[in-house]
């Protein structure tokens, strides 16, 4: 059974290491354990424990005070916190970029069977569980601009650790006005103590590098005006059982007639300022002339493109783009019926 169930994790996992037998059956006693601790039932979605790693510390959050959605999510390190507060700051509702573009965490949740994929109930199986009438855990990663994916060995060690720390802090107090419950290893067990969380980091932005500048003011000046943007879909890229990147696409739209100079699919690899960058500089050959103004919608591309100001192109950033937003639409409708 133990060798029968290792091959399955192996299987749902792709090249990464996966999952032992014996760390998701911890994972599983661990979170049941959380399940009957129903922290969801008194603290609100706002609240974080942090929990002190070795490599870094992880910030979790409950999910569940709606009602709704019963999970733990651990984000990693302070661009993982920053990322949390930008979601904190849109409390009616994510869109896609804001949140896959910096997601970097690991998460319990526990699901219905009605809202399983095949391959879930697969996993609960796999380790002796039916998935019947009431919630069951499951184990996921997230990392920027991918899709949720099973968790692998490191991952789910991860998680493990999270979910002891918080279970034992729960077990000790659970209120800490004005402070976070920090979480940490010593002489073995757990010790609990009330700071002050850490300011967040965002993750940084990648300007335009000099040598794309260097080719961009070899071309003649013209009067073009250029709309661009990085479209993010539902859809995904990565082969069976990998770990699937969100698809974005990159477009270079001419404002005044509307043709599309340049489109381009990407995968997880490029954030959002580096597509912008390639993209402008395929328009541009195409054009066989450098734009005047560019217009983004986004303040990340607006960032990356901030040196083009020493080719004397200037950037600037607008609430709508009639020209982009034709030509997304046209480009993801396709998408959405292929």
């Amino acid at each position: 059974m133990a060798d029968d169930t290792q091959v399955f994790f192996a299987r749902m996992i792709g090249d990464e290491p996966p999952l032992t037998r014996a760390t998701a059956v911890e994972l599983v006693q661990e979170s049941q354990i959380l399940q009957k601790l129903a922290p969801w039932e008194q603290i609100s979605e706002r609240e974080l424990f942090r929990v002190v790693l070795p490599e870094e510390s992880r910030y979790c959050t409950i999910t569940g005070a709606m009602g709704e959605h019963f999970s733990l999510i651990a984000y990693r390190g302070e661009r993982g916190l920053a990322h949390f507060e930008a979601q904190q700051a849109r409390p009616f509702g994510h869109d896609i970029k804001t949140f896959f573009s910096n997601n970097d965490a690991v998460a319990v949740s526990f699901e219905l069977a009605k809202d399983m994929r095949a391959e879930e109930k697969s996993m609960l199986a796999a380790l002796g569980l039916k998935a019947g009438s009431g919630r069951r855990p499951l184990f996921h990663s997230f990392r920027p601009r991918y899709h949720p994916h099973p968790v692998n060995q490191p991952e789910g060690e991860t998680l493990l650790e999270c979910l002891r720390a918080v279970n034992y802090a729960w077990g000790q107090s659970r209120r800490w006005p004005g402070h976070y419950p920090t979480i940490r290893r010593e002489d073995g067990g757990f010790i609990l103590t009330v700071e002050d969380l850490p300011d967040s980091t965002p993750a940084p932005v990648k300007k335009i590098p000099d040598s794309m500048i260097e080719e961009l003011k070899a071309h003649r000046p013209s009067d073009g005006r250029l709309e661009l943007g990085v479209a993010w879909t539902a859809s995904s890229v990565g082969g069976k059982n990998e770990r699937a990147a969100v698809l974005r696409v990159a477009i270079a739209v001419d404002q005044r007639s509307g043709y599309v100079l340049e489109v381009q699919a990407a995968g997880p690899e490029k954030t959002d300022g580096e597509l912008a960058a390639e993209i402008l500089l395929g328009a541009v050959r195409k054009a066989r002339g450098l734009p005047e103004r560019i217009f983004v919608k986004d303040a990340e591309i607006k960032h990356a493109l901030a040196p083009l100001q020493a080719a004397g192109i200037r950037v600037q950033q607008r609430e709508s783009l009639p020209a982009l937003e034709q030509a997304e639409e046209g480009l993801l409708g396709f998408l959405e019926r292929r």
